[in-house]
């Protein structure tokens, strides 16, 4: 009787299992939309939060509300920004940017992006190329930005600012051709001095230069799209931020739900 007693007090006590059988790993909780579970103790769960903890924000452009946000979760939607069901990857529609001074914003807080630490990613897909066009910002003024553009109409670069100090990481675009879908990731990691750039999970650009002491300034919001510069003609979609710089977001690029 006792080694029943003792057999159930283990069974009640131990970790759950996984639904491959290992103690304490979880799963994403959707794939596409189909969701999978998480872990399993007799009954099922589903949604896999912990293991998206260092999701800060997710948008998936079906709507101009992000999925996930620890900070503002509505875009308002500039000029010819728009929700696009022409274009699309990942659901039913993508953030479509067809002209300059095209953008979405999101209020800034650092739930919504860590300045000092992180990785950005998005799918991308260009029509027509332009010089200066703008891709992502998170900007407070001259000396405290991360910057994603357009530069001579052959590159991506990747600026990161911080009191002054500034390092770009070059991405060629003679190795993305238009009209195709792609998934840029950009790392950065402010107190290392470290930013890398990938591009469908490949390393495509790295830096290791002074990336300054730290914000002095903050923005008042991040911004996906074009503010200015050339006519650059694109849409993305499934726009993360994570506060891990070395969290794989290709990996995970066709999540929908980090919840």
């Amino acid at each position: 009787m006792k080694k029943w007693i003792v057999l159930l007090i283990l069974l009640l006590t131990s970790p759950c299992l996984a639904a491959d059988g290992v103690s304490g790993v979880t799963h994403p909780a959707k794939v596409n939309s189909v969701a999978l579970p998480d872990k399993v103790c007799g009954v099922a769960g589903l949604a896999g939060g912990s293991a998206y903890s260092d999701i800060l924000f997710y948008w998936g452009a079906e709507s101009t509300t992000a999925e996930k946000s620890g900070g503002d979760s509505t875009a308002t939607l500039v000029s010819g920004a728009n929700i696009d069901t022409a274009i699309k990857i990942v659901g039913l529609s993508s953030l479509g940017l067809p002209n300059t001074y095209d953008y979405a914003t999101f209020d800034y807080s650092s739930g919504v992006i860590n300045v000092d630490i992180g990785r950005i990613g998005f799918y991308f897909y260009v029509t027509t190329w332009g010089d200066n066009g703008y891709i992502f910002q998170a900007y407070a003024d001259a000396d405290n930005a991360i910057t994603i553009y357009t530069f001579s109409g052959d590159q991506i670069r990747f600026l990161y600012e911080s009191n002054g100090a500034a390092t770009n990481t070059i991405l060629e675009t003679a190795l993305l051709s238009p009209e195709t879908w792609y998934f840029i990731e950009y790392a950065y990691d402010r107190a290392n001095d470290s930013t890398a750039v990938y591009v469908n999970g490949a390393a495509a650009g790295t830096s290791s230069n002074d990336m300054g002491t730290g914000w002095t300034a903050y923005p008042t919001v991040i911004k996906w799209g074009n503010d200015g510069g050339a006519v650059l003609v694109y849409n993305i979609d499934q726009m993360i931020i994570s506060n891990d710089n070395t969290r794989d977001l290709n990996a995970i690029k066709d999540v929908t739900d980090f919840d």
